[in-house]
């Protein structure tokens, strides 16, 4: 007696099966809270960074003491810094 066995071969789109599942939105969703949020604080923060530069570039600086010129310079750095970490965390979503 001669058996055979027949090979069926099949192929599944993942991204098709991804969607299917039922925590998809759920994690979907977010994750597009997440990158709103993220987008929110890099707003901010670029709005103060420019505000912080056109203050130190400006000939108003001459009025302050050293001392302000070197806080203010401080905080323009740390807001450079801040969008510069949301925007690698905006480019990983």
């Amino acid at each position: 007696m001669h058996s055979s066995a027949q090979t069926k071969i099949g192929f599944i789109s993942l991204d098709e099966v991804l969607v299917l599942m039922p925590e998809y939105k759920k994690a979907d969703t977010a994750l597009a809270e997440y990158n709103n949020m993220l987008s929110q604080q890099f707003a901010e923060y670029r709005t103060e960074y420019l505000d912080q530069d056109s203050i130190l570039n400006s000939k108003d600086t001459l009025k302050y003491i050293k001392v302000q010129i070197v806080v203010r310079r401080e905080h323009w750095l740390s807001c450079r810094q801040g969008s510069s970490i949301l925007v690698t965390r905006l480019n990983n979503c």
